[in-house]
């Protein structure tokens, strides 16, 4: 559709931007917009202004705007996504760390080396490291004491007897 076009503009939209679009052929009042997920806005024209131009902002996913006035086609735009989101430039740590500052991040965040396992160290970040490890360790250690002080017991006992 872009490049079978008559009318190309050298004007690029980008999503967020509010757009001006030409609707002086109109034939009836209101303005139907079909956006690109099929959602339809509308404007009511104001006879009395007398205005060929409209301005419409809600222009947040990309896609083409189809401007209707009835079924007759008034204009069709083409919003694109910002080309800034495309870059797939990392920051270093030390950049990255600056930006978590300059927002005033008060959280934690956790760095996942490449050679780690990232579901490993969600699930730990979320769920916390496991203790059974420490309590079966403690366990074994108390027991051997108490074996200890029971054997030291039973001979003071014996010796007691005799």
């Amino acid at each position: 559709m872009y490049l079978s076009s008559q009318n190309i503009s050298d004007v690029n939209y980008l999503a967020g931007e509010t757009i001006n679009v030409n609707v002086s052929d109109r034939s009836l009042p209101q303005i139907r917009i079909i956006r690109p997920d099929n959602m339809e806005d509308f404007i009511n024209m104001d006879e009395n202004q007398g205005s060929n131009f409209i301005s419409y902002s809600s222009t947040f996913t990309s896609g083409n705007y189809k401007f209707l006035s009835g079924d007759k086609s008034l204009a069709t735009v083409s919003i694109n996504t910002d080309p800034a989101e495309s870059v797939t430039k990392y920051l270093s740590e030390s950049e990255f760390d600056n930006y978590l500052e300059k927002i005033n991040f008060n959280g934690r965040h956790i760095r996942i080396d490449k050679n780690e396992n990232p579901t490993q160290m969600i699930l730990q970040a979320r769920f916390g490291s496991e203790l059974w490890r420490y309590f079966v360790l403690i366990a074994i250690i108390l027991a051997l004491v108490e074996m200890t002080i029971a054997r030291n017991a039973k001979k003071e006992l014996v010796g007691l007897e005799s």
